[in-house]
């Protein structure tokens, strides 16, 4: 006759919790200047007001979700205007009037974008080379 199983081990106890505390009670009132800049750091406009640039140079004015990434805006407006996103890019431009760099998933709101150019991609020709033949080689027997 087999010997019972052995009981399922416990369930483990959650881990002790810490709670940290300022040793100042108001928070550090100090240091409240560099948490001002921090907060400011971090802000994002919930909503942006642009002015867009089509590439046939057709020009609107449009409001968009700041939260909104910029390759989803490109493919959202590509499709209001009836463009493939695959042949266009966006050109954003800041209110001192530069071109701003980005990266595709940056989200609309923490930029300082007032206008967005849409503008068609340089397609560039690429030349496929084949290698030259192989000329064989005269084989004596």
């Amino acid at each position: 006759m087999k010997s019972r199983a052995p009981p399922p081990p416990l369930a483990p106890e959650p881990a002790p919790r810490r709670i940290f505390r300022n040793a100042v009670p108001d928070g550090g009132g100090s240091a409240q200047g560099s948490m001002g800049s921090m907060v400011m750091e971090n802000m994002m406009r919930t909503s942006v007001d642009l002015h867009i640039t089509l590439p046939q140079g057709y020009q609107t004015n449009s409001t968009v979700d700041g939260s909104k990434a910029l390759m989803d805006l490109l493919v959202d407006l590509c499709s209001r205007y009836h463009l493939n996103p695959a042949y266009h890019t966006l050109e954003l431009l800041s209110s001192e009037g530069l071109s701003l760099a980005f990266k595709p998933n940056s989200l609309l709101g923490s930029l300082d974008v007032v206008a967005i150019s849409i503008r068609e991609k340089v397609l560039q020709n690429k030349v496929v080379r084949k290698p030259p033949p192989k000329v064989p080689e005269v084989s004596t027997c």
